[in-house]
């Protein structure tokens, strides 16, 4: 919705004479470009919802702590060099979430103590 108006993508195909599905694609693409907004050198929608959907699967893999970026490449059928540039893009943005590490047991603990944790413990 907009404004409370009840905007759907529906009303929006309608008024455009396109398909539902050709408006979700626009948003998409106009998603990918605000979150990388290199994409926007791209001239097909296409090649942008490639590289995003690459983007993010680079970032996915890394977060589920995947053992190199030669492997996260591999899987995805890239070069090295690209998941350096993807993860090092994502790094410059302040995106990355802090990784929580896993104690011996498998449950996951805080990256470092703080004064609360040790208070607590107490």
């Amino acid at each position: 919705m907009v404004n409370g108006e009840g905007w759907t993508q529906d009303k929006t195909a309608k008024d455009l004479n396109i398909s539902q599905q050709a408006v979700s694609t626009v948003i998409q693409i106009a998603k990918a470009v605000e979150d990388y907004p290199e994409l926007a050198k791209q001239r097909k929608g296409s090649v942008i919802l490639r590289e995003f959907k690459k983007e993010e699967k680079i970032i996915k893999l890394y977060l589920q702590a995947w053992n190199t970026q030669e492997d996260i490449a591999r899987e995805i059928n890239c070069d090295q060099k690209t998941v350096f540039n993807v993860l090092g893009n994502f790094r410059k943005k302040g995106k990355f979430p802090e990784i929580p590490m896993l104690q011996e047991n498998g449950r996951l603990k805080p990256p470092f103590r703080t004064s609360f944790y040790a208070t607590s413990e107490q």
